[in-house]
């Protein structure tokens, strides 16, 4: 079966593909879950006396990071389908976000606590779906406003 779309046809869609997203992008900041570090293992703790009498012996080292996404705010309604990628949008949702695959993959190792988006903080909702046209791929996250 014949391609309707040459190559150069599908890399120049593509470019109007990035060109799109880096016209319409946002700053995103994504928090990862904290790192625990043992400041001092060999702390001598002695039984009997309060824990105040020692010192704080872990610290937490925070993990964060900036990305690019289309951010849309949806209404506030039920449940819906999203037919522009076949998958059903949380009641909760009131952000949907689109990003490129760095993003997702850093957003799916390890534990994301929240996501920053112009100073209010958003949990994820439901899985990632994929968008793909023309081999650009973008995910796209439904996200919950914390309070």
């Amino acid at each position: 079966m014949a391609d309707l779309l040459s190559t150069a046809d599908r890399e120049f869609f593509q470019d109007i593909l990035g060109d799109l997203f880096d016209t319409f992008k946002r700053t995103i900041l994504i928090h990862k879950e904290p790192i625990k570090k043992i400041i001092n293992p060999a702390l001598d703790v002695y039984a009997g006396y309060a824990e105040d009498s020692t010192q704080n012996n872990i610290k937490y080292i925070h993990q964060n990071q900036e990305f690019e996404a289309l951010v849309s705010h949806l209404g506030r309604s039920n449940a819906s389908f999203d037919s522009e990628i076949n998958v059903q949008v949380p009641k909760n949702a009131s952000v949907r976000i689109k990003l490129k695959p760095d993003a997702r993959d850093y957003i799916m190792k390890g534990k994301t606590e929240r996501i920053e988006i112009d100073g209010n903080s958003y949990n994820i909702i439901g899985n990632e779906s994929l968008r793909y046209n023309f081999g650009f791929k973008l995910y796209v996250f439904y996200l919950e406003q914390t309070k």
